[in-house]
C-alpha cells in the first residue's frame, strides 16, 4: 500500500464529511454504487445473489442482499475514516478483501478513488461542504 500522508485539515474534512454521510449510510452507499454502475455497467453482473439474475441496475440496487453489501462497504469506509492516523493498520485487511473481490471477477481498476471523487462533490453541495 502506498504510504499516504494526509494533512490535519484534510483529515478533518474527511471526518466531518463522513459524520454527515454516516447518518444515512444506505442512501449514500446507494448513490456511490449507482455512480459506479454508471461508470462500469458490467459490474452489476458480478452481483448475482442466490442465483438471482437482475434484469436492471435498479433491481440490483433495490435487493435486500445488495443493501447488505452496501452496509458492509460503508462499514469498511467507516473503519478507514476512524484509522486516518494509522492507515497502514488497515493494509492487511484491505489486501485480503481485495483478494476476495478479485476471485469473484472484480478488477483492480474498479477499486478506483474516482468514484468517490466524483460522487462526494456531487453530494457536498447538499450539506454546504467544500468540494
Amino acid at each position: 500500500m502506498e504510504n499516504v500522508q494526509l494533512s490535519e485539515p484534510q483529515k478533518e474534512l474527511i471526518r466531518d464529511t463522513w459524520q454527515i454521510v454516516n447518518q444515512d449510510q444506505i442512501h449514500h452507499g446507494t448513490v456511490l454504487f449507482t455512480r459506479l454502475f454508471e461508470l462500469e455497467p458490467e459490474l452489476v453482473f458480478l452481483f448475482q445473489y442466490n442465483s438471482a439474475n437482475f434484469s436492471s441496475v435498479q433491481e440490483c440496487l433495490n435487493s435486500s442482499e445488495f443493501t447488505e453489501h452496501i452496509r458492509k462497504v460503508m462499514t469498511v469506509i467507516d473503519a478507514a475514516v476512524r484509522s486516518l492516523d494509522s492507515l497502514l493498520s488497515l493494509e492487511e485487511y484491505l489486501t485480503g478483501l481485495g483478494r476476495k473481490h478479485r476471485a469473484t471477477g472484480v478488477k483492480l481498476e474498479s477499486f478506483n478513488v474516482r468514484i468517490l471523487s466524483v460522487t462526494v462533490p456531487q453530494q457536498a453541495h447538499k450539506y454546504n461542504l467544500p468540494e
